[in-house]
């Protein structure tokens, strides 16, 4: 197999309860309607979450441990590895 990178805008990931890539919350940005996470991934890498904020629904905190996963495949993009 060849090496790709892939690229997932922020709003296309989404926090699920289990599957997907396992991290821990490292910041939390509250903005206006939506709320931008900053969930590590693996050491060194990180990830930009945006989640709309609903009505009762809990925010994450930073040390929380979470699953992030694309909202649907067509929302990866894949290139060859440069």
């Amino acid at each position: 197999g060849s090496k790709v990178v892939v690229s997932i805008r922020p709003e296309q990931l989404r926090v699920v309860p289990n599957g997907g890539m396992a991290g821990t919350v490292k910041a939390v940005m509250p903005l206006g309607a939506h709320i931008i996470y900053e969930v590590e991934t693996a050491p060194g890498l990180s990830l930009k979450v945006s989640e709309p904020r609903e009505g009762h629904a809990a925010v994450r905190q930073a040390g929380d441990g979470v699953h992030v996963a694309p909202s649907s495949p067509d929302a990866c993009h894949v290139f060859p590895a440069p």
